[in-house]
């Protein structure tokens, strides 16, 4: 089992081992210096026509997101990132499903400087399967919320709102990072409004 993800608490029963490991694969390439990480991620993680939002910037499509990594380790050494709780729903079209996840988790780095921290983030991801033929899921959107020092209090990591067309999530929390979860009505047709609040103190 990967070390991303030998900890996580999956909170949802719709989160396949495919997805899981998919999941892993995206957090050790972005920990990973080998020279194809860009590549490999656009073309093993992610879905042609992808978007993908970091800190760094965002990237569209197989071209850009095979350029993500280029810089990721001028001011650090090292990144070790693990999962500790992931949350999802899927919805089914036809032969066909999407899954839209939430993860928490946090990244250990160290940097050019000598300094090193531990940093809390979550992820919104959303994923489909890789092509119509294909079971294997791919990414189409990912978004990354991690703290920003333009926050002096180091409180704020991310506020995510999505919206869940079917499915059901159970409101949770996590006094750790001090993450409240919660899930806003039904309509008529069943869709849902999942809100996550995120605050983690780094001391």
């Amino acid at each position: 089992m990967s070390y991303v993800t030998n900890t996580t608490d999956w909170l949802s029963d719709s989160i396949t081992s495919q997805a899981k490991s998919l999941i892993a694969t995206f957090y050790e390439l972005a920990d990973s210096k080998v020279e194809d990480a860009g590549d490999r991620l656009a073309t093993e993680v992610f879905s042609n026509q992808a978007t993908f939002i970091s800190p760094s910037g965002t990237f569209n499509g197989t071209a850009e997101i095979s350029k993500c990594r280029e810089g990721a380790w001028s001011s650090v050494t090292s990144r070790r990132h693990s999962i500790s709780k992931g949350f999802a729903a899927t919805q089914r079209m036809g032969t066909s499903s999407k899954t839209e996840l939430v993860l928490l988790g946090s990244v250990h780095m160290e940097l050019v400087n000598g300094k090193s921290f531990d940093s809390p983030f979550a992820a919104h991801i959303i994923m489909g399967s890789s092509t119509q033929r294909l079971t294997e899921p791919r990414i189409d959107f990912l978004e990354v919320f991690s703290v920003s020092d333009q926050f002096s209090d180091r409180r704020f990591i991310g506020h995510i709102l999505m919206h869940f067309p079917g499915g059901k999530i159970t409101a949770s929390g996590d006094s750790e990072y001090g993450i409240g979860i919660l899930v806003i009505g039904s309509s008529a047709a069943g869709d849902l409004r999942y809100m996550i609040d995120v605050a983690g103190r780094l001391g």
